[in-house]
């Protein structure tokens, strides 16, 4: 992360420590189409990203380390 400008200005010292455990960030695309039996709303209000077919989903795979449990982070994105 830190070879890219963009990227390089957004890290601050406290985020290497836990950056220096990264090994992989994996895009998976979420084309599937909502259930039609459940609305917007609904999935919006119970914490799950609806798609439209734009949708994407950024894994951060870590290694083991002291900041958190968690081997793989997630960030879904739903784009309009």
């Amino acid at each position: 992360m830190l070879n890219s400008e963009t990227l390089r200005n957004i890290v601050q010292d406290h985020d290497r420590p836990v950056l220096a455990h990264l090994v992989d960030i994996r895009i998976t695309d979420q084309t599937s189409p909502q259930p039609s039996s459940q609305s917007k709303e609904q999935s919006v209000a119970s914490g799950s990203a609806a798609t439209n077919g734009l949708g994407y989903r950024l894994e951060f795979h870590f290694t083991e380390n002291e900041y958190f449990t968690n081997k793989v982070l997630s960030k879904e994105y739903d784009v309009r």
